[in-house]
């Protein structure tokens, strides 16, 4: 029904909000005006005809549920960082092991011991009668336990996020394009939902544009013939594309067939350009063969 843009009004000296500049637009108006710290109007509200005829504010959904990618990983991504905190805090516990003497007294009274504890941390040497002992009392830990518990989260997180570990040495040994993209299966429909709904926030841009457009007495733009494309920043197997394009030669138009190129941006003037060069060759050869010997 309306969309509010508004920017922070500061103190030139203090740089403390006092008030906010706001821009409020419906379909019909738009309105311009300021509100104090209090919110509360701050001075006259200027309306003028909204010359897009649509609200200026596009909302562009990130998936079905309208939420961030890792909103429903909140609790394995909290258990992770318990977890890793959990490792650090026992290995910081194991540094400041207690030191336990058993047979053994380093003094009678608290200066006493002070001083022998101050001369075993400078000289690294303790004297222990016969039947004195010495040792740490530290809590065992389980690193084969916490890393088995670590990893199985960060599994948990990559598979029901359906975002493969990048990093992960099984993912980097599939130099097969067509394991790469089996791995890749469930990334590629969550961005599909993505480009869906991306594709329809440019077009409601360009109906805005279109608008304005028509407003100053230019021709409006078709949206039907409007062909949105978006590209993918995938590692590509290019040995096996090229494999593919030679063996459909003669089954398939050759732009198409330059349009499965990642690298060429325009199939169909790249196109062009390969036959002018082409044509260009012919006429070289065909010059070099009817000259002269000389």
């Amino acid at each position: 029904m309306a969309g509010v843009n508004y920017y922070d009004k500061r103190d030139t000296k203090t740089q403390e909000i006092i008030g906010f500049n706001v821009i409020a637009s419906t379909a019909d108006n738009i309105l311009r005006f300021d509100v104090n710290a209090s919110y509360d109007l701050d001075g006259e509200v200027i309306e003028e005809p909204n010359p897009f005829k649509a609200v200026t504010l596009i909302e562009i959904y990130n998936n079905n549920e309208r939420q961030g990618d890792f909103e429903q990983l909140i609790p394995l991504i909290d258990a992770y960082n318990c977890q890793q905190s959990n490792r650090v805090d026992d290995v910081e516990n194991f540094v400041n092991s207690v030191l336990v003497l058993t047979g053994q007294v380093l003094g009678d009274t608290d200066k006493e011991k002070s001083e022998q504890y101050s001369s075993i941390k400078k000289n690294g040497v303790m004297e222990l009668t016969e039947d004195g002992k010495a040792e740490f009392l530290t809590r065992q830990i389980d690193q084969q336990g916490n890393e088995l518990l670590r990893q199985s989260l960060a599994d948990d997180i990559h598979k029901f996020s359906c975002v493969p570990s990048l990093t992960d040495k099984d993912f980097a040994s599939n130099v097969s394009g067509v394991a790469m993209q089996f791995k890749l299966l469930g990334l590629n429909q969550i961005t599909k939902i993505k480009e869906r709904y991306i594709k329809e926030g440019i077009r409601e841009r360009v109906e805005l544009f279109s608008a304005i457009m028509q407003d100053k007495g230019m021709p409006g733009i078709d949206i039907d013939d409007m062909t949105i494309t978006i590209t993918h920043s995938l590692p590509k197997n290019l040995v096996e594309i090229a494999q593919v394009i030679s063996n459909l030669q003669g089954i398939c138009s050759n732009e198409t067939l330059v349009a499965q190129l990642p690298f060429v941006e325009d199939p169909e003037e790249e196109t062009k350009k390969a036959a002018e060069e082409r044509r260009q060759e012919q006429d070289e050869r065909y010059v070099m063969a009817t000259a002269p010997v000389v």
